[in-house]
């Protein structure tokens, strides 16, 4: 009920603010809602949303890849030692998730000793299976500049 005092004020697009939600915003008639994508779940604040870890005994982590070699990190910001080849440097690096198998680009000095190069990985505890697969196109580019 509005009085003499009431003001209206007009709507505002609360989802036009950057971080109001952390994945989907819907404006709504006075309000907002925060949602998640697929594979995440809303957290108590509402507005922010959580990883699904499935499955539940396997814990979420980060592969990082320099020019040393591969680690992973927890996402709960426990370091996890993984031993590795040394790598001179990696260019690329892939995760395959259900076959815990991670790929990476190995640069060499030339091309022919540069390999992309595959492992499993079981229970994020080691490097297991290392391999060398072969493929048909260069993935080693020499540039030249005539001046």
């Amino acid at each position: 009920m509005c009085n003499i005092y009431c003001v209206l004020w007009p709507d505002f697009d609360e989802c036009s603010v950057y971080g109001t939600c952390s994945q989907s915003c819907t404006n709504t008639e006075g309000s907002y809602t925060c949602s998640c994508v697929e594979g995440y779940l809303p957290q108590p604040d509402n507005r922010s949303c959580k990883a699904k870890n499935v499955p539940v005994e396997r814990n979420s982590v980060l592969l990082i890849a320099n020019s040393q070699n591969i680690q992973a990190t927890s996402l709960s910001g426990t370091t996890i030692s993984l031993l590795s080849t040394t790598t001179k440097q990696t260019t690329a690096m892939d995760f395959l998730y259900a076959q815990e198998q991670v790929c990476w680009i190995h640069v060499g000095d030339s091309s022919a000793s540069t390999h992309l190069k595959c492992a499993k990985i079981p229970n994020l505890k080691s490097f297991a299976d290392e391999r060398v697969i072969n493929i048909s196109l260069s993935l080693h580019r020499e540039y030249y500049s005539t001046i």
